[in-house]
């Protein structure tokens, strides 16, 4: 039997994924597509499966209008609901790592939860319902914030 070829094997490989891959996929994915239309038509809102991984909704604070109402950079097309927990953070400097010399995120420091109270399509607004620093840290225009976890 004749060995065959490195790249001819790859790309015989390649051409069999992309016939039969497809198919098997939309196969497989049929069944989850069927169950969420059906659930979307009893009005009710679909759930992610179980091995499902939710990002973080994260983004930054455009307008500070006084001590406890903010203007965010995400609203509804980026998944932000009226009622939604955010927090409010403040990413300190990048630091070094002293054996790698690698450049690591700096710490985060909390300053406070908000609730929104307003979104449109790009943008959001917000209402500080509870300060996590002691004493409190003014909010300031390019804060950060990010989902609050369950």
């Amino acid at each position: 039997m004749k060995r065959m070829n490195g790249g001819l094997f790859f790309w015989g490989i390649m051409a069999a994924h992309l016939i039969l891959g497809p198919t098997q996929l939309f196969a497989q994915n049929q069944g989850m597509w069927a169950d969420s239309i059906e659930v979307i038509k009893r009005g009710e809102k679909p759930r992610p499966s179980a091995g499902a991984i939710i990002m973080p909704i994260e983004g930054y604070v455009m307008v500070v209008k006084d001590s406890a109402h903010v203007t965010l950079d995400v609203g509804k097309t980026g998944g932000i609901k009226k009622g939604m927990k955010l927090k409010i953070f403040r990413e300190g400097p990048p630091m070094k790592r002293p054996v790698t010399g690698q450049m690591v995120p700096g710490i985060k420091e909390w300053l406070a939860e908000v609730e929104v109270t307003w979104a449109n399509e790009t943008n959001s607004e917000a209402k500080v319902t509870k300060w996590t620093l002691k004493p409190a840290k003014p909010i300031q225009v390019g804060d950060k914030f990010r989902t609050a976890e369950k």
